[in-house]
């Protein structure tokens, strides 16, 4: 069984692993909290998505990188429960798959997905996603997929966990992705006239003051 001595250090032990003093320690600890906060508020005020602006279903951390490369979750903000445990694995595998070397100040991972195909098979139900994360310019980090089970209803979830067998269905596998849009019509250029021959086609100064000249006056006849 776990004790608070497994998670907290003392002011001596602070001293003895990191070399500065309980006061600096905790200033540094809640100058951490406080960054992951604004950065939580920030992508919060700033979210076309309801889901993470209304529902909050994100995370922000702050993440110390490690002689090896490999990164430490140091601050998490409050929120969903599941990112504190999930941040440190996405962000070691971002960096394996694109490389520490080839990321710098400024550079934004963003990770997508979307539900491809759904199915079951006695009793079980199955999505597949299609996974991947761009940076800020738009260009492919990484891709990847994953196979999620689910409930077919709340009535065979309400079933389940009663400890009644679950619902069967039959749910033949299919794909849920949208249509591909039609393709454009092609675009037809406007016909345009040939020169005649021996002509010499006006400028455009030329036809602007050939416009604007006017009429010259017919002399009347007494």
């Amino acid at each position: 069984m776990s004790t608070d001595s497994d998670f907290f250090l003392t002011a001596g032990e602070i001293e003895e692993t990191y070399g500065i003093d309980f006061t600096s320690a905790e200033t540094i600890r809640h100058g951490l909290i406080e960054v992951s906060r604004h950065m939580h508020g920030t992508l919060q005020r700033s979210a076309f998505s309801n889901i993470v602006r209304d529902g909050m279903d994100f995370g922000v951390c702050v993440h110390l990188i490690n002689e090896d490369g490999s990164t430490e979750l140091v601050a998490v903000t409050e929120g969903c429960t599941m990112f504190a445990f999930t941040h440190q694995h996405m962000a070691n595998i971002v960096l394996d798959e694109y490389g520490i070397e080839n990321m710098g100040p400024g550079d934004t991972v963003v990770c997508k997905g979307r539900v491809t195909e759904r199915w079951g098979d006695e009793g079980r139900y199955f999505t597949e996603l299609d996974l991947w994360a761009e940076n800020q310019k738009g260009e492919l980090v990484l891709r990847g997929g994953a196979q999620v089970q689910l409930f077919h209803s709340l009535e065979d979830e309400n079933r389940q966990r009663s400890g009644q067998p679950p619902l069967v269905v039959a749910a033949p596998r299919e794909s849920i992705l949208p249509p591909a849009p039609p393709s454009p019509a092609p675009r037809k250029e406007p016909a345009v006239a040939a020169p005649v021959s021996g002509s010499k086609k006006a400028t455009p100064r030329e036809s602007h003051a050939l416009r604007k000249a006017p009429e010259a006056k017919k002399p009347s006849k007494k």
